[in-house]
């Protein structure tokens, strides 16, 4: 019995050691730093990639059926020493009017950049023009893809679901959206 009882002190003793050996490496520099930089990491995870592009203009554009509209769509970007290009890309349904699909910017002072576009749609409903755009400066090259909701006619319930708008304890404002779930045993 005292062997069993020294065997399992001795056991102990050498877990005990081994558990405050560990800590002391977790406080070592290096694994700190590497702490650090994994946290650096997550805090810049949730900006987006891609081209600093964004929509100047509104992003939703009203049009009546079966009549040509001509829109124009502002763009912000941060050119620098370099071009941006644009395609733009209608969604089925929408049609867009003229030979000008794509346009080539170079680098503008105020960093506006302005898109005329004739937009035909014969029915009533959401349609959605999207927007590629990429950067190129030297040798890096840098992509986002936009899109404008184009709205042609009257607003239907479809297109208008109810939303509950929550927030976040951080702020964040959340749209909470209607889903339906089947839970089905097996």
């Amino acid at each position: 019995m005292n062997k069993l009882l020294l065997l399992m002190l001795v056991l102990g003793c050498w877990m005990l050691s081994a558990c405050q050996q560990k800590n002391s490496q977790s406080n070592h520099p290096d694994t700190r730093v590497a702490e650090v930089s994994s946290a650096a990491l997550k805090t810049t995870k949730d900006a987006k990639p891609g081209a600093k592009v964004r929509l100047a203009s509104s992003s939703i554009v009203t049009l009546a059926a079966a009549k040509t509209t001509s829109i124009e769509i502002l763009l912000n970007a941060q050119v620098d020493d370099g071009n941006m290009h644009v395609e733009l890309n209608p969604s089925e349904g929408l049609q867009l009017l003229g030979d000008k699909a794509s346009y080539d910017f170079t680098n503008n002072v105020d960093g506006q950049y302005k898109l005329k576009v004739d937009l035909y749609a014969a029915n009533d409903g959401r349609y959605y023009l999207n927007l590629h755009t990429g950067i190129t400066a030297g040798d890096a090259s840098s992509s986002r893809s936009l899109a404008v909701i184009v709205q042609v006619g009257a607003v239907t319930a479809i297109d208008e679901q109810p939303t509950k708008a929550l927030q976040k304890a951080s702020g964040e404002k959340v749209i909470s959206l209607p889903a339906e779930e089947r839970i089905t045993t097996q």
